[in-house]
This record gives structure tokens, C-alpha cells and sequence, in this order.
């Protein structure tokens, strides 16, 4: 057979394989990857932490319901006279309806009591606290509360926000890593088969079945694909770095891949579909960025009941039944003897510190809508652009996948024009670049689909979901 029929066969056949690269060599897949990145990135181990703050800050704003005790001791002696000897002991328990309860213990003795407070013997009361004004539906305590929890949910969400950007551009680097090495592999095996070629040019120019100047057009194919391989390489180089910033151990470590690792093979990637438009608009309405706006709008609210409530007066009732008795019930009525009974009112005149605070109140919850709605749109918007790029990727990738087909009956036909004597070697290479290019335009097509696949997660807001099972 002519060393450059024999050539053309090799060279097919070599090209159709490295599709296939690295299958006896060690594999970084996909899925293996993001579970990497999930379980250990700081970025994901910082994404836990913000739950953990929004409880803490629920528990703290729990804090404001605790029981609170306290106690004082005073006494004065002064030329052998004891002037007073004060104790106090007691317990105040607040509670979500506004009330307060109160036990207390005092026992006063000494030679210059007021004798309100005058008890040798000890008094035991107990009482309630009622606003009937300000303070009866909200205070700061159930308002910081509530705040709190919606708080702590928000911070979910926001967790959900971080792991989303962290899926899509990891997805990137490591689809980006797969093209980069698929391209080299393609290239790679066309530098060597153009060095077979040449070869076989210098044996047919032996022979004399081909002119010397075709020596040299061979030699300038071998440049050609060599400056291309190159690049090629290069670029696979930047792309590992920016794979291993991904990847970290359990101590935060930073990874190392050596060379013997490779991604997993583009072309034996799961096929990709055409996206369902309706289910992905949907989902959107669950979006991180959207849920945060919704839970900052509910504190917002709360906020502006909170400052509603303070253009009402301070009016409270309060009540103690008095006693230096221990284990007994009172028979008689809590109004007719051993009480402390008291009313109070209070109220601004103007209003304007409150009135002030509650426009400011206002203004603040409008702003929030405002910029929910501003976001809704925005992320509408990106989803649908994401939406028809992923299709439109997809379409060219179902284009060119019958491309290279042809490409490769076009060569094989030119093959049999140059053993009919009606082709040139120059036509040849012609047709052999082009079928590499198109082999390379292809893994960069399989790439930006997968790529826009992560894309469309990220913007439909569910790529977090990626990282449900990993423990952060």
C-alpha cells in the first residue's frame, strides 16, 4: 500500500480513538468532584455557618422571655444603732402575651425604717403586670423575637445563595478542565499522526510517486498542529490551576492533581436534553435571592407594627397580693386587704419621635418591595437568557455532531480522488485541519452545554441542592 493511503487509514482511526482518552488511567469525575467541593471547599464549610448564626441570634432574642431573679442585702450601723437592715429576694417572669409575673421576698428591720418598708418578721408577694395600651399586642421583646425567626430562616436561604454561586462556578472550572484536556488529547495525537505523515511524504518523495515540494507542505501541517498543541496545553495548565482551587481536604488543605488524573470523558457525558421552560419558571418563585427579599420584608412589617404600637400612651395596671404567711390561701377577696394595687399613664404630646420613626418605618418596608420586585425581574430575566442559551448550545451541538461526520466522509472522499490521481496532498491537509477543528469546536460545545447546564441551575435556584447530602 502507498505510505500515504496507509497514512490516511492511521490517521482516522487514531482520530476516532482519543475520543475515548484515558480510559486505563485514573478518573476525577464529575460527581466525585462536587462532593469534594460540598464536603470541604471554606467556602462551603463558611455557608454552615450562617444557619448557626441565625439560631444563635433566635436563641438570643429568646433570651429576652427568661426568668430573671435578683436579690440586695443593705444594712447601717452607726454608734451602736442599726439604722436598717434591707433583704430582698424575687423572680420576674416575662411571657409571650405581654404580662408579667412576679414573686418577691423582702424583710426590713431597724431603728430608721420608713415604715412602709418596716417587716421584721418578712414579706412574701406576688403580682401581675398588664399593659393595656402600648405593649399589649407588641413590645421589643415578641417584636426581636419574631424578628428572629424570620431571621433565621433568611439565613437558610442565604446559605442556599452561597452553595448556588459555589456550584456554578465550580461545575465551570471543572467542565472548562474536561474540554482543556480533551482538546490536548485530540491535538496531541494530530501532531503525532502529522509526523507520520511527513514521514510517509519523505518515503513517496523517495519512491518518486510525490514531488519534494510536498515535503515541505507536510512539514508546515507538523508547525501548524505543533502551535496549536501547545496552546492547547497552556490552556489546560491554566485550567488545572483554577480546578485545584476547588479542591481542599477536612484540615482546609489545599489539593494537588497531578498529571495522571483526568476528567471524566466529555463525549461520555449523560446526554443533555432540551430544558422545560414552565418547570424551570416555576421553580423560580423559590429562588434563594427571592426568599431572603421575602423574609426581610416580613421584618421589615414586623418592624413597622413594632413602631405603630409606640404612638399609643403607656397605660399599665399592676397588682401584688401581700402576705407573711407561707403554704396558705387567701379566703378573703385580693381587693379587700394584704394588696398592692397600681395604675399608671403616659403618653407624648406630639408624637413626633414616634410618628418620625414610624414614617422612617415605612419607608424602609417600601423600599424592601420595591427591591423584591426589582429582583424578581432580574432573575426572571437571567433564567429566560440562561434558558435560551442552554437551548441554543444544545441545538449547535446537534449541528455539529452531524458536521464532523461529514467532515470525516469528506476526507475519506478526498482519499479516493487522491488515488485517482484528481486530488493533492494540499487538499488533504485541508480537509485533515478542518476535521481537527471540528473536533476541538466540538468538546468546546460539549463543554459550554454542560457548562450552561450549571448555569440554569444556578439561575432556577436549585443548584444548591447539589450539595444536600454532604456534611459541611
Amino acid at each position: 500500500m502507498n505510505p500515504i493511503n496507509k497514512y490516511i487509514f492511521t490517521f482516522l482511526g487514531l482520530m476516532m480513538s482519543c475520543v475515548y482518552y484515558a480510559q486505563n488511567t485514573d478518573t476525577l469525575s464529575f460527581e466525585q468532584f462536587i462532593n469534594q467541593v460540598g464536603n470541604y471547599h471554606p467556602v462551603a464549610k463558611q455557608s454552615a455557618l450562617i444557619p448557626t448564626a441565625g439560631d444563635e441570634e433566635l436563641k438570643a432574642a429568646r433570651g429576652g422571655f427568661d426568668p430573671r431573679v435578683y436579690g440586695s442585702f443593705n444594712t447601717k450601723e452607726l454608734d451602736e444603732s442599726v439604722y436598717y437592715n434591707k433583704q430582698e429576694a424575687g423572680i420576674k417572669l416575662p411571657t409571650f402575651g405581654g404580662i408579667e409575673l412576679d414573686a418577691n421576698y423582702e424583710r426590713n428591720s431597724g431603728n430608721y425604717l420608713n415604715p412602709e418598708v418596716t417587716n421584721t418578721a418578712g414579706l412574701l408577694s406576688a403580682g401581675i403586670q398588664l399593659n393595656l395600651g402600648r405593649d399589649l399586642f407588641i413590645d421589643q421583646r415578641r417584636a426581636a423575637l419574631r424578628q428572629a425567626q424570620f431571621f433565621a430562616e433568611q439565613s437558610k436561604e442565604e446559605q442556599k445563595q452561597m452553595l448556588n454561586k459555589l456550584f456554578e462556578q465550580s461545575a465551570q472550572a471543572y467542565w472548562s478542565w474536561a474540554q482543556a484536556q480533551a482538546n490536548v488529547n485530540v491535538l496531541e495525537k494530530g501532531v503525532e499522526l502529522a509526523f507520520e505523515r511527513f514521514e510517509a511524504v519523505k518515503e513517496s518523495f523517495r519512491l518518486g510517486d510525490l514531488p519534494g515540494i510536498d515535503t515541505v507542505e507536510a512539514y508546515t501541517q507538523v508547525q501548524a498542529i505543533q502551535d496549536r498543541y501547545l496552546k492547547a496545553q497552556n490552556n489546560l495548565y491554566m485550567y488545572r490551576q483554577e480546578l485545584i482551587t476547588y479542591l481542599w481536604d477536612e484540615d482546609l488543605n489545599p489539593l494537588e492533581i497531578n498529571d495522571n488524573i483526568y476528567p471524566q470523558n466529555l463525549k461520555a457525558t449523560q446526554n443533555l436534553e432540551p430544558a422545560n421552560k414552565e418547570e424551570y419558571i416555576n421553580l423560580l418563585e423559590a429562588h434563594p435571592a427571592l426568599k431572603i427579599q421575602d423574609y426581610q420584608i416580613k421584618q421589615a412589617e414586623v418592624d413597622r407594627r413594632f413602631k405603630a404600637d409606640r404612638l399609643k400612651p403607656k397605660v399599665f395596671v399592676k397588682y401584688n397580693y401581700l402576705t407573711e404567711e407561707t403554704g396558705t390561701v387567701p379566703e378573703a377577696a385580693l381587693l379587700t386587704n394584704n394588696y398592692k394595687l397600681g395604675f399608671g399613664v403616659s403618653s407624648s404630646l406630639f408624637l413626633r419621635r414616634e410618628r418620625g420613626r414610624l414614617n422612617v418605618a415605612d419607608l424602609n418596608l417600601k423600599e424592601q418591595r420595591f427591591r423584591r420586585t426589582d429582583t424578581h425581574a432580574l432573575l426572571k430575566a437571567n433564567l429566560q437568557n440562561t434558558l435560551n442559551t442552554y437551548e441554543n448550545t444544545i441545538d449547535r451541538l446537534t449541528i455539529f455532531k452531524s458536521n464532523v461526520i461529514n467532515l470525516e466522509r469528506l476526507l475519506l472522499a478526498e482519499q479516493t480522488r487522491f488515488e485517482m490521481g484528481e486530488s493533492s496532498l494540499f487538499l488533504i491537509n485541508s480537509r485533515e485541519i478542518r476535521y481537527i477543528e471540528a473536533q476541538t469546536i466540538l468538546n468546546i460545545l460539549h463543554s459550554e452545554a454542560l457548562i450552561n447546564f450549571a448555569q440554569l441551575k444556578s439561575a432556577s435556584g436549585t443548584a444548591w441542592k447539589a450539595f444536600l447530602n454532604n456534611e459541611n
